[in-house]
């Protein structure tokens, strides 16, 4: 499937000071939820563990969500979550402190046809390690390799390298380590992120904003699908259809935070 490849992508970054961020930072008082941690990077663990805490998780949410405002409304009324909706809640909590956050989609390569696992998830910029990382709240996790917490596109990398053995797997504040051996497979594992997808706005219009596909030698014959023994017919990401942007330069896509 061809895509057009764009040197130039602009990225539109959320204001804290939007109406609705201030509104969500005051009425679950986010700075209380992150103050006992020592650094930035801290904090990101803190605020992933509350809304990890906070959502239920079920597959039957009770209607269509695109707002953290209506999730978190729902999260002690009975409402069920998946992914996308802990990834919306992190995103805009983070925002709101004055992080910079972000939507990824993540998949396996279904190269033997296995099942989809298309996974929401975060990226965030952790100020303290000067890079970013990703953060999967429903699952209360994120990666490292030698004490550094890794990318989406770090982690696929390590997963082709080498299956993602140097990779551990961080629950919680360190409250669990996981050791991979290659063989692991699901939602929360290193295989998952053959394949991912970043959104260029972090707002209110991020369901709408052109939306990255990393590809490189590994992927760049291959078509993202969608669909399974459980999920239908496979066929392709309905992204192809004018919204993604194909990007083969990894800076393009995790572009440098400063600090005011």
């Amino acid at each position: 499937m061809e895509l057009h490849e764009s040197k130039l992508v602009e990225f539109h970054w959320d204001n804290p000071s939007r109406p609705e961020l201030v509104d969500l930072r005051e009425k679950y008082d986010l700075a209380k939820v992150v103050e006992s941690g020592k650094n930035d990077f801290d904090k990101i663990l803190l605020l992933k563990q509350w809304v990890f805490e906070k959502l239920p998780y079920g597959k039957n949410p009770k209607k269509t969500y695109h707002k953290a405002s209506e999730i978190l409304a729902d999260s002690d009324n009975g409402g069920e979550f998946y992914c996308s909706h802990y990834a919306q809640v992190f995103m805009e909590c983070a925002n709101a402190l004055g992080f910079t956050a972000r939507k990824v989609g993540v998949d396996n390569d279904h190269e033997f046809g296995e099942e989809e696992m298309h996974h929401g998830i975060n990226d965030i910029w952790d100020p303290f390690h000067e890079k970013w990382m990703v953060v999967d709240a429903m699952h209360n996790l994120h990666f490292e390799k030698d004490g550094l917490p890794l990318n989406a596109l770090e982690i696929r990398n390590e997963y082709i390298r080498n299956d993602g053995k140097d990779i551990e797997g961080v629950v919680g504040n360190n409250e669990k380590r996981i050791i991979y051996h290659g063989s692991e497979s699901g939602f929360d594992t290193p295989s998952n992120y053959f394949w991912f997808l970043v959104y260029t706005d972090n707002g209110p219009d991020m369901w709408k904003s052109p939306t990255l596909l990393f590809v490189d030698s590994q992927n760049q014959n291959k078509i993202w699908t969608r669909g399974g023994k459980n999920k239908g017919e496979f066929m392709p990401h309905p992204m192809y259809q004018g919204q993604f942007v194909k990007v083969t330069d990894s800076e393009v896509i995790y572009p440098h935070i400063g600090s005011e």
